[in-house]
């Protein structure tokens, strides 16, 4: 089985052209979604029959998996700003959307290149000097990110 993600619904057509068996919209909140899409896309043959627990759990990426997100968007910025601009900013506002960082959301919807560069350098130290003493709070205030595994159920 293959299901496409993407950050951009209207990617679902694309995918299931591809060969895709189904698509998940990113970023993926639920794990209860998540099971569902998968189980719907498994054959007959290939699903278990009984009840299956569902949970409404929501899905929290860990600050440091969002830090080494901005890193990644910033060496793509610091390469090639001008070939890679649309994937970067379709990239970061949906990033930014699901972690509620309003401020680098503001930042793309100016399309202003090097000051997306500043504010995100910017949301970087702050992640790192919040990690390097063991606190979120600073961390939460700009985005709803509490210390958690990656992927663990909140």
């Amino acid at each position: 089985m293959i299901l496409g993600t993407s950050g951009d619904e209207l990617m679902h057509h694309s995918a299931r052209k591809a060969g895709a068996n189904g698509f998940l919209t990113k970023p993926i909140e639920s794990l209860a979604a998540f099971q569902t899409t998968l189980l719907s896309n498994l054959s007959a043959d290939q699903r278990n029959s009984g009840p299956r627990a569902l949970t409404e759990d929501i899905i929290i990426p860990t600050s440091i998996a969002y830090c080494d997100d901005l890193r990644h968007a910033s060496r793509i910025l610091n390469q090639e700003p001008t070939q890679s601009k649309d994937y970067i900013f379709n990239f970061l506002e949906g990033l930014c959307k699901s972690t509620g960082d309003s401020e680098i959301v503001a930042v793309l919807k100016e399309k202003d290149i090097n000051g997306l560069k500043s504010k995100i350098d910017d949301r970087i130290t702050e992640i790192s000097n919040n990690q390097s003493v063991g606190s979120d709070e600073t961390l939460t205030k700009a985005v709803r990110l509490p210390k958690r595994s990656f992927c663990s159920p909140s």
